[in-house]
């Protein structure tokens, strides 16, 4: 299952799910900001608080697992990447065929 979530509650995520992967896409503040004002949701102090957030230092809990993806270029090279991970994660959790005997 993939969910978006705040960062914010990462460490209650973590404790009720402790096989958690977390997973960060990150985007250079520079590209954020230009795609916030792209977009025409936020502006003004609701844009500057926007941005503020992804700035905001990550809880410590599940750091040691973070895994980080870079959004700050092609749309498609960061699908692809968090397309590898859940593949890779698939691969190491598949179920062997024993499992629905």
């Amino acid at each position: 299952m993939i969910v978006n979530g705040s960062r914010e509650y990462l460490p209650e995520a973590l404790r009720r799910y402790p096989d958690l992967l977390p997973v960060l896409v990150e985007v250079e503040p520079a590209i954020l900001r230009q795609r916030l004002l792209a977009r025409g949701r936020e502006q003004g102090k609701d844009l500057e608080e926007r941005l503020q957030r992804a700035l905001a230092p990550l809880p410590a809990a599940g750091l040691e697992r973070l895994v980080r993806i870079d959004n700050s270029g092609k749309l498609e090279a960061a699908v692809d990447s968090l397309e590898n991970i859940v593949r890779a994660c698939l691969l190491y959790t598949s179920p062997s065929p024993r499992d629905y005997a």
